[in-house]
């Protein structure tokens, strides 16, 4: 009846009016109340959403600004492929207009297909979605799709661009939240040593504590806690990790929650606590299943595999860094990829599978060769290429000057349940060259470039089991 169609009209505009105040608040000081809001909500707001689409005389704009202003929420709560649908059918339905609801629309569609692994159609929504914010000059949109874009591509000084443009516009209309957000972005990804990553670390979490954001608060702890682990310091790793744990549970933020558990799995695996690292990674590996999240599920398989080769069982950590390594191409992660293919090597020799091993880490060698620049995964290709029999011990001793410089630039501490890996190494070569030999081709190694350091690495991969008529 006209009476019912004018009360789910009412109800619509309800709605959209609560969806768009939760939208500028989740970015502020009340996000948990106000994800909780929308919760209790929920059902009210699929209500809305099926008249924004299906009413007879259905605005495609109320769609698109209902559906995209529920974007954090859906990511925060895990409705990851529900929130992916509902923006996309309002996509289908509204004209190709320039609207700042088509554009964050677009925006949306191209971060919850991340979250989901719908890699392929991602760049093209955030793509289109940064082409429109700067049409429309809304500098917001435009932060926020700059932001977003650097998790769908590979080309590190365009990459670099959009962040380092992220963060002047956040400094210079003071939002905190992406302020902060993307310096922990770039401390993890572009600082240029130890010293600028703790520099922008520190500088988030102020930011983060000022502004009093219960998801911000969350990731950068978790960040935090990462390079802390990367570093040895495990003690204050285990703080900021379960801090963010309790956080992210306590906004039943799935995905959030996930990493946490994750990220704790591999503290246990560095401190050979391997029972711990697999209670852990199972539970998060559980749910990343259930949030259809392929990606992470083959990060988590990948940690898995890791932690039962230095547990003992060679076999098993061979069956899922293969998993790992097969959805990674699959999916095109190169830089996933690489890592599980340099762990995976490592396995091979360990389980005595030479060829196998010298095939992988030629295939990472070559990976590494091209654009962009991976320094951070060198040292520990070049430690499992120094690990397999009949290696020149000259080159290998050169080999691991240049490992060594990158971890003490990045803090990038060996752990303790890979010493056994690496330490044999070292020993059996400071026997045959001499510890001042040795130290010589050490500090030769330190000062090679990047790319010439690959390329003496191929070069000694080639030259294996020729290494004494060589010397």
């Amino acid at each position: 009846t006209a009476e019912a169609r004018m009360i789910q009209d009412r109800h619509l505009g309800y709605y959209l009016q609560m969806a768009e105040r939760s939208y500028e608040e989740l970015q502020g000081p009340n996000d948990l109340f106000w994800i909780n809001k929308l919760q209790q909500e929920h059902d009210n707001l699929r209500a809305a959403l099926r008249w924004s689409l299906d009413a007879p005389d259905a605005d495609p704009q109320e769609a698109m600004q209902l559906s995209s202003a529920l974007l954090d929420f859906w990511d925060t709560r895990g409705y990851t492929s529900e929130g992916y649908q509902w923006i996309r059918k309002a996509l289908a339905d509204a004209p190709d207009t320039p609207t700042i609801h088509r554009c964050r629309a677009m925006l949306g569609a191209g971060l919850l297909g991340i979250r989901i692994s719908k890699g392929e159609d991602s760049p093209k929504y955030l793509e289109v979605a940064l082409k429109l914010s700067r049409q429309l000059n809304n500098t917001h949109l435009i932060m926020r799709s700059l932001f977003h874009s650097i998790n769908v591509f590979e080309a590190q000084i365009e990459l670099k661009k959009r962040l380092k443009e992220t963060i002047d516009l956040a400094r210079t209309t003071e939002n905190e939240y992406y302020l902060a957000m993307s310096l922990v972005t770039w401390s993890d990804n572009y600082s240029s040593d130890v010293i600028e990553r703790t520099r922008s670390l520190k500088e988030a979490y102020v930011i983060a504590d000022k502004l009093g954001n219960v998801r911000l608060q969350a990731f950068i702890l978790w960040q935090s806690g990462l390079f802390e682990i990367q570093r040895g310091s495990y003690g204050s790793a285990d703080t900021m990790v379960q801090k963010s744990l309790r956080l992210s549970q306590s906004l039943k933020d799935h995905h959030q929650t996930a990493h946490c558990l994750l990220t704790l799995g591999t503290a246990a695996t560095h401190q050979m606590f391997y029972s711990n690292a697999t209670r852990y990674e199972e539970e998060s590996l559980q749910i990343f299943r259930d949030l259809s999240d392929r990606v992470c599920t083959a990060r988590t398989m990948r940690s898995m595999g890791w932690n039962a080769f230095l547990s003992g069982d060679a076999r098993k950590g061979i069956e899922q860094l293969e998993e790992s390594l097969v959805a990674f191409r699959d999916l095109e992660t190169t830089y996933d990829y690489l890592l599980s293919a340099i762990l995976l090597g490592r396995d091979y020799l360990f389980y005595g599978h030479i060829q196998k091993a010298k095939g992988i880490f030629l295939e990472a060698l070559g990976l590494m060769q091209q654009p962009p620049e991976w320094p951070e995964s060198l040292p520990d290709c070049l430690e499992g290429i120094c690990a397999l029999p009949d290696i020149s011990p000259n080159s290998a001793a050169v080999l691991l000057g240049k490992a060594q410089s990158i971890r003490e630039r990045y803090a990038l501490v060996i752990p303790l349940s890979e010493r056994r890996l690496i330490d044999p190494v070292i020993a059996g070569l400071q026997a045959q060259l001499g510890e001042e030999d040795y130290d010589s081709m050490l500090n030769e190694g330190m000062k090679m470039t990047y790319h010439k350091t690959i390329e003496l690495a191929i070069e000694t991969l080639q030259n294996q089991g020729y290494a004494q008529k060589n010397d």
